[in-house]
């Protein structure tokens, strides 16, 4: 299990295909974006301890909420694949 942290407008990014956003927070929940390159993107509201399948044998779970953040438990079939995405704009960025 990983856990990382995330303010509103802050993203994830699952390999190199999925885009995970968190899009507003509130006291008891938080909305969170997906934009897979394939698909469309959809908007989840998840509440404290609510889980996402986001592959198989991957899933997203909020595990906190503080005032300006929340705390996602990720677990994953392959945990390197996980970045921030601030981090992952800097590995690939034209050299």
């Amino acid at each position: 299990m990983i856990l990382l942290s995330r303010k509103p407008a802050e993203c994830l990014m699952l390999g190199d295909d999925l885009l995970i956003a968190l899009l507003e927070l509130t006291a008891d929940a938080a909305t969170v974006r997906m934009t897979h390159k394939r698909h469309p993107p959809t908007d989840h509201f998840l509440r404290l301890r609510d889980s996402l399948h986001l592959a198989p044998d991957s899933v997203l779970t909020v595990r906190e909420i503080q005032a300006d953040k929340a705390i996602f438990a990720f677990t994953l079939a392959d945990p390197a694949a996980l970045s921030r995405k601030e981090i992952y704009d800097k590995l690939h960025a034209p050299r």
